[in-house]
């Protein structure tokens, strides 16, 4: 009988191991799910701690994460921004109730989407475009080292030259430019091409445009191709 106990220990401790395991963060790239723990985040990479160690997984290889603990509709509020369903993202994000938030990735996450929801909408014409902006310059200025950090920036870029302040987006775009990836440095040089083009600034444009036709890049070549457009365009 002195050993029911011991085994009792045992069941319980074996049936209680695969809810700890299944509480995780979850990482989605383009052609896996790495599922643990994210000890550490910058805005180039996410440190995620899993049964078989730590694993570091570059930003740019990120389609999204989840966290441990968050809401459930977080999940469907992803899905949503996915395809473009800005105002659904909104009024799910409402019914949150953020003091039941304690964890600090989760209520950035929530705050990235509200502001990501509203800047896409007034770049749609819905809403204000000065608004937006300071949502989004706001969350990329008080958590630069989230994940969300270069959709951010470039957003408030892409609002910016919305509104017509083609300089002040360049200096926006320009951060994206510091990137390690060549195809953030690609995508940044075209839209500060386009930008210029758009308000005029043809010497400057054809400068962005060759920029990015002479870059290095593996991948998705639609950076250059849209530089090789803005280049003959230019001409």
């Amino acid at each position: 009988m002195r050993a029911f106990p011991r085994f009792l220990a045992l069941f319980v401790a074996l049936a209680v191991q695969p809810l700890v395991l299944f509480a995780a963060d979850v990482v989605q790239q383009a052609n896996q799910t790495v599922s643990g723990r994210i000890t550490q985040m910058t805005k180039t990479e996410v440190v995620i701690e899993t049964t078989g160690g730590a694993r570091t997984i570059p930003v740019n290889q990120i389609q999204s994460i989840s966290w441990d603990g968050e809401p459930a509709t977080l999940k469907n509020i992803r899905m949503a921004m996915q395809v473009s369903q800005y105002e659904d993202v909104i009024s799910a994000l409402d019914r949150i109730k953020m003091d039941t938030i304690t964890r600090a990735e989760i209520r950035q996450d929530i705050e990235f989407y509200r502001a990501a929801a509203t800047a896409y909408l007034a770049l749609r014409g819905t809403g204000s475009i000065d608004e937006a902006g300071k949502l989004v310059a706001n969350f990329a200025l008080n958590n630069p080292n989230n994940y969300h950090y270069w959709e951010a920036t470039k957003l408030v870029a892409d609002l910016l030259v919305a509104k017509g302040a083609v300089d002040k987006a360049v200096e926006y775009y320009g951060q994206l430019t510091q990137a390690p990836w060549p195809e953030f440095k690609a995508q940044a040089g075209t839209a500060v091409g386009w930008a210029y083009l758009g308000s005029g600034k043809i010497d400057e444009a054809d400068k962005a445009f060759s920029d990015v036709i002479a870059l290095q890049i593996s991948g998705d070549d639609t950076p250059k191709v849209l530089a090789t457009i803005g280049k003959a365009r230019c001409l």
